[in-house]
C-alpha cells in the first residue's frame, strides 16, 4: 500500500490553527510534502490583517523546512467559494494525488490510512470522484461497511488531479453550471429536491459564497461518489472559533469514532439508506432554524 504524501492546507486567519495542522500532518506523515494556500484578509478588517502576519511571520520561521513545498498568499481576501476553487487548483497544478485539510480539521492517524487504502478506487474509476473521511450519520444496522454517497464530505478529504481537472471543466461558465444543477434536479428525490433547489438557487444567484453545493451538483449530475467511512474519522473545530455559520452542529456527528469497520463497500441499498438519514437530517435542521427554534 502506498502512501499519499502531498498535502494541502488551506488557510484564512487563524495562525494557531495553521501551526497545529502542519505539526499534526508531520506528526502522522514525517515524508509529508506541505502546501500551504491562504486567503487574504478581508477589507478593513484589523485582525484578520493581524493574523495573516502572525502566519506569514510562523511560515518564515519555518522557511527552510524542507516538508512544506510551496506557499502562497492571496493579496485579496476572495472567499469561501473562490478562495477555496483557487486553492484545490493551485494544489493540483503542482501534485497527481492529495490530501486536502481546512486548517480546523483534526483527525488521527486512521483518517490517512482509509486515504492511502482506497485512492486505487479514484485511480481505477469505479465513480469514485473523491474520498471523504466524515461520517455525519453513523449507520448503526449493516454499519462496517465503506459507503458510496453523491453528497460532498469535505472535512478532511482526498482526491487526484484528473477527477478535480474533470470538475472544473465541468463547471467553466455559468451556463455550464445551469446545466449542471438542472441535469441533477431531474436525479434526486422529492426531499433532495427540497434541500438542494433553494442551495443551488442562490448558488446561481450568488447569494452564498461556498463551493461544495457546486459539486454535489456536479456528482449527482454525472453519477459520481464519495466514498466514506462508515464510522466518522475527522472533527470540525471550526465551529467553536467563531468562524463557522452552522447553527445545527448538534445534530450531526463531529467526534472521532475509535470503532473499527471494514475496507468493503456497502451495497447500494446500505449507501442510500445513509443519504436518506442524512437529507432527512439536514432538511429537519433548515425547518428548525427558520422557525427559531435553533
Amino acid at each position: 500500500m502506498s502512501k499519499i504524501n502531498d498535502f494541502l492546507i488551506i488557510g484564512f486567519n487563524r495562525s494557531d490553527l495553521l501551526e497545529q495542522q502542519v505539526e499534526r500532518i508531520l506528526t502522522f506523515r514525517n515524508t509529508a510534502r506541505i502546501y500551504i494556500c491562504i486567503d487574504g484578509p478581508r477589507q478593513n478588517n484589523q485582525s484578520d490583517g493581524i493574523q495573516n502576519e502572525k502566519i506569514r511571520t510562523y511560515l518564515n520561521k519555518h522557511k527552510n523546512n524542507n516538508s512544506i513545498k510551496n506557499i502562497h498568499f492571496s493579496d485579496q481576501n476572495k472567499g469561501c467559494r473562490t478562495g477555496v476553487l483557487f486553492a484545490i487548483t493551485w494544489f493540483f497544478k503542482q501534485v497527481d494525488v492529495g490530501v486536502i485539510l481546512e486548517d480546523d480539521i483534526e483527525y488521527d492517524i486512521r483518517f490517512l490510512e482509509f486515504c492511502d487504502l482506497n485512492i486505487s478506487k479514484i485511480i481505477d474509476g469505479d465513480n469514485v470522484f473523491a474520498l471523504g473521511g466524515s461520517n455525519f450519520v453513523p449507520m448503526k444496522r449493516n454499519g462496517q461497511n465503506l459507503i458510496k454517497t453523491h453528497y460532498p464530505h469535505i472535512w478532511g478529504w482526498a482526491t487526484t488531479k484528473r477527477c478535480w481537472q474533470d470538475f472544473l471543466e465541468a463547471s467553466l461558465t455559468k451556463t455550464m453550471i445551469d446545466n449542471l444543477i438542472k441535469k441533477a434536479i431531474n436525479k434526486i428525490s422529492i426531499l433532495e429536491f427540497f434541500y438542494f433547489n433553494r442551495k443551488w438557487r442562490a448558488l446561481q444567484n450568488n447569494k452564498i459564497d461556498t463551493w461544495d453545493y457546486l459539486i454535489s451538483a456536479y456528482c449527482i449530475a454525472n453519477n459520481l461518489y464519495y466514498l466514506i467511512p462508515p464510522k466518522n474519522l475527522v472533527k470540525n473545530i471550526g465551529f467553536y472559533t467563531g468562524v463557522h455559520d452552522f447553527k445545527n452542529i448538534k445534530n450531526f456527528t463531529n467526534s472521532i469514532d475509535k470503532d473499527t469497520f471494514t475496507n468493503a463497500i456497502a451495497s447500494a441499498k446500505q449507501s442510500r439508506r445513509y443519504e436518506k438519514k442524512l437529507i432527512f437530517s439536514k432538511y429537519l435542521s433548515f425547518i428548525k432554524e427558520t422557525l427559531g427554534m435553533i
